[in-house]
């Protein structure tokens, strides 16, 4: 075994123009990541080196890949680094893009780490996919910081051939001319890292060589990732093509900046602890009153709506104008768009109906997820009263929902050029802080407060955007406020849940969970149960927990799921109605498997193993799992498949090794 100094190399990890990367042991017997520069390297190089040394001694962060020990042995200079079991996103985008919630993931855990690097006064200069290494869990951890560089500047591939890094490059690092590189240089190359795992492609094209590549950054029109992608998120879009703005001074401002709009992103996806929502958009009752409900929160609805009629349309209609459309507010207020267009359909045939009936009608579309329909309606709404100021927050409020949120806040101050309306604030609050603003957010939401106090949205979206900028202890503050306000709003307590979780008061926090299920919120349960099911070792609050979720969510898989996963005479059933809910859950089948095998029935298992590794063809475990079974059933040459299918999926997996070992035995 070759050793080098008090290292002994196990593997070769990788080869680049400047030097090696071996898996070593150090003498305690630790595993480490060794970097080495080749013996015929310059002095250029070995000052590059030096560099790479002290941006890594600065750097301490999760999201960073960690410098353990650096020096020479005999005239080899080497970097002792974390070693990271996993493999490259560049690896894993070979199988394709990233779903959003994926690539949001990565984006969020990539900008904390340039956040944390450029506030050490550090830049990264060369963030691309080769540069990002995911570990088991999927987390992204950020490494290379200069070490693979020419004399020139430019970063080389592994393969010593300059070809997709100037598709990563900001302009201004291929024309010295545009100015310095500076922060913003690395949000544009976070930018076209999160354009690739979004499409699978870098942004521009990898052929013609580098001077067409370069060209093609500084001029080449880019093709937004919906063209390439159906189904990317339109707002994760926008970031990213913010970041990829040519000009810095469009770009976000820092990688602080570009995560307080990441987190705008998240959704309240099933997860062990209680997260961020969605912004709350706001959309307006119909005349100056204060009535509004959230579209797109999790959770519930404002809890101050006035109640509404019966779900049928009213069968005398009124004959006045006014009256009927007192009774379309009604039913948008609670809940029922399809019998406000009823009504509506009568007011608009009549001559000359009054411009607000258009605003109604846009607002009935909105709701019934017609925005295109909406928008023509609103438009003609502002066409015959542009001195309306309901007209453009309601236009400022469609434009946020379809992510041209500059042209919001110009509808928005379209409205405050006409008098101060606390929806305008809201929603150009809610516009500011979807472009990464979220102190002028902060200021919209407090000054919308200051006109209406009982603004349950402007609460609700302050206390988002206090948590996306960490500042817990005052996000604590507003959810109690609006709890003192609405006291049976279920997700007023959902939002004192997570600003309790964010700083550390975990038992007020499952308490405050608890209470969100009393109040009928189905979240509330399952979020409790997610949790107790990890902190307790008795089931029991947890299964209590998931029962009371299904009186309320009977459809909810995520619930019988858990309560599968609990074990128990039930478990088999439990499961099964989860696959019933969501047959094409990758995590519902192996979870039925589970509980198949523990009850020793492996024959019964192998369809829904088979099932979801075809599901989640990323995921080994699967195929692993299969092959466990089918070995256990005597199934010998099937079981080697698997297991050699598992390892050829997953080839950096930890446990690929394993897995090509046991489809090789005899």
């Amino acid at each position: 075994m070759r050793r080098l100094g008090e290292y002994e190399l196990l593997e070769q990890l990788g080869r680049g123009g400047m030097g090696e990367v071996f898996r070593a042991r150090d003498r305690s017997g630790q595993e480490v990541a060794l970097k080495l520069l080749p013996s015929w390297a310059s002095e250029a190089d070995l000052a590059r080196f030096s560099v790479e040394l002290e941006a890594q001694r600065r750097l301490d962060h999760p999201g960073i890949v960690r410098t353990l020990a650096a020096g020479w042995a005999g005239s080899t200079p080497y970097l002792a680094l974390e070693l990271i079991e996993g493999r490259s996103l560049a690896e894993r985008l070979r199988e394709g893009p990233l779903s959003t919630p994926e690539a949001a993931r990565l984006a969020r855990q990539l900008a904390e780490a340039l956040a944390h690097a450029h506030s050490r006064g550090v830049l990264h200069r060369d963030l691309k996919p080769d540069n990002v290494l995911l570990d088991r869990a999927g987390d992204a951890r950020l490494a290379d910081f200069g070490l693979a560089r020419l004399a020139d500047g430019l970063p080389l591939t592994r393969s010593q051939e300059v070809l997709g890094t100037p598709a990563y490059m900001a302009p201004e690092q291929v024309d010295p001319g545009r100015g310095r590189p500076d922060v913003r240089s690395d949000v544009y190359g976070l930018g076209a890292t999160l354009y690739h795992a979004l499409t699978g492609r870098p942004p521009f094209a990898e052929s013609g060589g580098i001077a067409a590549m370069f060209e093609a950054v500084m001029s080449a029109p880019l093709i937004r990732p919906s063209r390439l992608v159906p189904e990317v998120d339109p707002e994760l879009e926008e970031l990213c093509l913010r970041c990829l703005e040519r000009d810095p001074a469009r770009r976000f401002a820092s990688a602080e900046d570009l995560l307080d709009a990441l987190q705008a992103t998240s959704t309240r996806a099933p997860r062990s602890s209680p997260a961020l929502p969605v912004l709350a958009l706001v959309v307006l009752a119909l005349g100056g009153g204060a009535a509004a409900f959230a579209l797109g929160g999790a959770g519930g609805s404002a809890p101050s709506s006035p109640s509404a009629p019966g779900s049928a349309p009213p069968k005398r209609q009124e004959t006045d104008a006014s009256g009927r459309l007192a009774l379309v507010q009604r039913y948008l207020a609670g809940g029922n768009p399809q019998a406000a267009l009823t009504i509506l359909e009568g007011i608009l045939a009549q001559p000359s109906p009054p411009p607000r009936a258009w605003r109604a009608l846009s607002l009935a579309r909105s709701s019934l997820r017609d925005l295109e329909g909406a928008e023509e309606a609103i438009a003609r709404a502002t066409e015959l009263a542009p001195e309306e100021p309901l007209n453009w927050v309601a236009r400022c409020d469609l434009a946020t929902k379809r992510g041209r949120y500059r042209e919001a806040i110009e509808h928005a101050e379209r409205a405050l050029a006409l008098g101060e309306h606390s929806h305008a604030y809201a929603n150009r609050g809610a516009a500011r802080f979807r472009l990464g603003e979220p102190e002028r957010a902060l200021a919209d939401f407090r000054r919308a407060l200051e006109l209406e106090p009982s603004y349950y949205e402007a609460r609700l979206n302050l206390i988002v955007v206090l948590g996306a900028v960490r500042r817990h202890s005052e996000a604590l503050a507003e959810c109690e406020e609006l709890i003192r306000r609405f006291p049976r709003s279920g997700e007023a307590a959902l939002e004192h849940a997570t600003a309790l979780s964010q700083l550390g008061r975990t038992e007020a926090a499952l308490a405050a969970l608890r209470r969100a299920g009393e109040l009928g919120n189905p979240e509330g349960w399952f979020l409790l149960a997610r949790n107790l099911s990890q902190l307790e070792p008795d089931p029991a609050q947890a299964l209590e927990a998931a029962n009371r979720g299904l009186e309320l969510a009977p459809e909810d898989a995520r619930l019988w799921m858990v309560r599968a996963s609990l074990g128990g005479p039930r478990a088999l059933e439990d499961a099964t109605r989860a696959v019933e809910l969501q047959p094409d859950s990758a995590v519902a089948r192996r979870l039925r498997a589970q509980v198949l095998l523990a009850r020793g029935e492996p024959e019964a298992a192998l369809p829904d193993l088979r099932r979801a590794a075809e599901l989640d063809p990323r995921d080994p475990e699967p195929l692993a799992e299969l092959g466990a079974t089918l070995a256990q059933l005597g199934r010998a040459e099937e079981a080697r498949r698997s297991y050699r299918e598992a390892a050829a999926r997953a080839p950096q997996h930890p446990r690929a090794g394993e897995w090509r070992r046991r489809s090789e035995a005899p």
